[in-house]
């Protein structure tokens, strides 16, 4: 198909050093719109929970949206958690977008935030972006909301 990149089961094998397992399928999305359209889908699909862990979300239209998912989703049932980073989220998002997300029910915390007892523990940060709902979709990013 033309634009898509097609790996062989071969070559996932050698790179990650891991058996394949069948039944399993992989697609990469490239840039943020093809990312997004398949967070969307899957996270409205959510049943049992998701697990979001993310360096950075901006309070604006695109986390918002995000955020409105999450804490529906949450509302239904869904156990949701969002582990985002104290630094990729300080003067981006409000505590107030913080506050609405844990009023509607999502386990949402910020990563290393600072502390008197250890000031420069700050320093490590956690810039892994990943994605996993329901132990059967996974996302393993570079993309931020």
């Amino acid at each position: 198909m033309p634009g898509r990149t097609l790996i062989s089961q071969e070559v996932l094998a050698r790179v990650t050093g891991a058996p394949l397992i069948g039944g399993n399928s992989l697609r990469l999305l490239k840039d943020g719109a093809d990312n997004y359209a398949a967070w969307r889908e899957a996270l409205q699909a959510a049943r049992r929970w998701i697990h979001f862990e993310t360096f950075l979300i901006h309070d604006d239209e695109v986390g918002r949206e995000f955020a409105a998912i999450l804490m529906a989703k949450a509302r239904e049932g869904v156990r949701v958690r969002l582990l985002c980073d104290w630094v990729g989220t300080a003067r981006r998002t409000s505590r107030r977008f913080w506050r609405a997300l844990r009023e509607a029910g999502v386990d949402a915390r910020l990563f290393n935030p600072p502390q008197f007892v250890s000031p420069f523990a700050w320093i490590s940060r956690d810039h892994r972006k990943m994605i996993g709902v329901d132990g059967e979709v996974a996302f393993v990013t570079g993309v931020c909301l």
